[in-house]
């Protein structure tokens, strides 16, 4: 009986230890990791904050089939502070497992259609200005933390650093959109955490 009870415990031991190695393995941003199931996400995220109010919206169908996708969908939440600005979080779940993650600045979507020219022209301005200083301020955070990006490429008027670890690569851009994403560079992830569907094939 001691030997049983001696086995169940190394069993039990074992398996957490895997599962942290896991998390541990494919670390994405903070305490998330690439494959991380929706609802552990979500308990992550409660924890984290808890005045976050999650926004939930679908992938475009291109997306879908692109990427070969059963399910796919956007959790989001704003008004996260970084430095002097605040951000818009959003997390895709492709088949309910995180897939990517992007930061981008809060923006007013009211409607301008009203607004006269140089209106518009001066808020186009503000936010060129806002999306610059973001940029600087992401850059100099990302580089303390993980030293000088291992990669700068320069299109169009757009300026994106790099960084790369063993799963996961950083893109920082100075646009107005998308500012920062982090993303998987290794499809073994996929292909180790794929969900055990073997009832639909």
């Amino acid at each position: 009986m001691k030997k049983l009870f001696l086995i169940f415990c190394i069993f039990l031991l074992t398996g957490c230890n895997q599962n942290n190695n896991f998390k541990t393995k494919y670390k994405a941003w903070r305490k998330t990791y690439w494959g991380m199931p929706e609802q552990e996400l979500i308990n992550y995220l409660s924890k984290f904050s808890s005045s976050i109010e999650m926004n939930r919206d679908s992938c475009s169908k291109n997306h879908v089939s692109q990427h070969n996708t059963y399910t796919c969908d956007w959790l989001s939440f704003k008004n996260y502070a970084v430095g002097n600005q605040q951000y818009r979080i959003s997390f895709r779940l492709d088949n309910n497992r995180l897939a990517f993650i992007s930061f981008s600045i809060n923006e007013n979507l009211e409607n301008h259609e009203n607004l006269t020219f140089e209106e518009k022209h001066n808020n186009f301005i503000a936010r060129e200005k806002k999306s610059k200083i973001a940029y600087k301020e992401l850059y100099n955070l990302l580089e303390d933390k993980y030293g000088e990006p291992d990669e700068i490429k320069s299109l169009n008027y757009s300026l994106s650093a790099y960084w790369y670890d063993d799963y996961t690569e950083i893109e920082l851009t100075n646009s107005s959109i998308n500012n920062l994403s982090f993303r998987p560079n290794n499809d073994v992830i996929y292909l180790e955490n794929m969900p055990k569907d073997y009832d639909k094939i």
